[in-house]
């Protein structure tokens, strides 16, 4: 009996330790987190060897006071703006690296942002108090507006492994006209149709930091008979949120708005003007922005090497002066007057050795027709004297001008520039 006592009782304490055992296991578990395991180690040496724990607290101090330590003078150079010309298309700038700590200072190339940007480091390694300069250039000859370009450096300094190095500005004209070519789309013809045109200084004072006072003295355009022009100085207030966020437009001192009025009676066809602002900036007395479009009418001029691009030319191309060469094209006049040589005719061309012949349709026919079509033949003929008739100014330019409508009523000129060179 006393042995059965002493087995029930050896049996309960035993369940009662391994109950509390569990009890206190199951009361430690936690959701794990990985921090934990470092925690854990920290606290276990700590409480295990005290002592220890701070010394090597003491000895991470003392490596901080041992380390590479980086400074740099600027990280952002920005040159302003630029006139895009040869002379300031490319450029560098020299960035300024010391090192502030006790333990030499290493640099190493790490990458850049453009292939327009290179850099050079001239020492890989400084000691303390010492300094290196890395040398950031650039290249815009490919093109202009905002330049934005950022240089990667990497060091040993544990607190700043790797630093940017950034070149930036604006390579433009001091005076800016957007857009800088004015174009009217299929104008009908005698109809009056305007567009809006800004022009922006971006010029401050020599040697200060103040607007330059811009001023437009004059303006005029080659066909004054048929363009009007108004501009009027808005100020920089005027500055829509637009031109504000803009990256070129929010950097100008200087805003005026303009207004050009193509009025009615410009010939048909294709033309090209130069609207001429004379302005008081000593870097650019003189913005010229381009003036072009198209005159629709009654009459249309179709070929297979017309109007190829939207041009509006006849685009021939080189010819030689051996043999005589031809291009048709074909007009189209939607009127009720008979197309002869007294409604429609050659009025001049250039050069003057440019043969143009018209071929009309029966008159007979035509009084049945809608729309006339007319045969045009356009020759250059052997012999002819070698010359470039390309352009790009109108006057570089052959041209043909045609005259719509009988001497009594109202005409309609319609001018095709010819594009073509003879060689041998």
């Amino acid at each position: 009996m006393r042995s059965l006592i002493l087995i029930v009782g050896s049996s309960v304490l035993v369940a009662v330790l391994l109950g509390l055992g569990m009890g206190n296991y199951l009361s430690r578990q936690k959701d794990w987190d990985p921090s934990m395991e470092f925690i854990t180690s920290v606290e276990y040496e700590e409480e295990k060897n005290p002592t220890e724990a701070a010394q090597k607290q003491n000895e991470k101090a003392a490596m901080s006071d041992h380390r590479p330590k980086l400074k740099l003078v600027e990280t952002i150079y920005d040159f302003g703006i630029l006139e895009k010309n040869l002379a300031n298309e490319k450029g560098e700038h020299d960035f300024i690296v010391e090192n502030e700590g006790n333990a030499p200072l290493t640099l190493k190339e790490a990458g850049k942002g453009c292939m327009c940007t290179n850099f050079s480091i001239s020492k890989d390694s400084i000691v303390k108090g010492e300094k290196a300069i890395v040398k950031v250039k650039w290249d815009a000859s490919r093109g202009g507006g905002v330049f934005d370009q950022s240089v990667r450096v990497s060091t040993n300094d544990p607190l700043e492994k790797e630093f940017y190095l950034t070149v930036r500005g604006l390579y433009t004209s001091p005076i800016v006209a957007e857009p800088n070519q004015i174009t009217f789309h299929a104008i009908p013809f005698n109809s009056e149709i305007s567009r809006e045109f800004k022009i922006f200084g971006f010029e401050k004072k020599s040697g200060a930091d103040e607007p330059f006072p811009l001023e437009i003295l004059n303006y005029s355009i080659g066909d004054s008979e048929h363009f009007e022009v108004q501009i009027q100085n808005v100020g920089r207030d005027q500055m829509t949120e637009e031109e504000k966020e803009h990256t070129l437009f929010r950097k100008a001192q200087n805003k005026f708005v303009g207004t050009i009025t193509a009025k009615a009676g410009i010939p048909q066809g294709s033309f090209q003007e130069v609207l001429k602002v004379e302005t008081n900036s000593p870097t650019l007395p003189i913005l010229e922005i381009m003036v072009e479009g198209q005159v629709t009418g009654a009459t249309t001029i179709t070929g297979n090497n017309f109007d190829r691009l939207g041009t509006g030319y006849l685009k021939i191309g080189s010819v030689s002066t051996q043999k005589t060469t031809s291009e048709r094209l074909r007009m189209t006049v939607v009127d009720k007057m008979i197309c002869d040589e007294n409604s429609v005719r050659v009025a001049s061309v250039r050069p003057d050795w440019l043969k143009v012949e018209l071929n009309y349709p029966d008159v007979e026919l035509q009084k049945t027709m809608p729309a006339k079509m007319i045969e045009v033949n356009v020759i250059i003929p052997a012999g002819s004297p070698l010359g470039n008739f390309t352009g790009p100014a109108k006057d570089q330019l052959g041209e043909i001008v045609f005259e719509i409508g009988s001497a009594d009523s109202s005409k309609q000129s319609i001018i095709v520039p010819v594009q073509f060179a003879v060689g041998p």
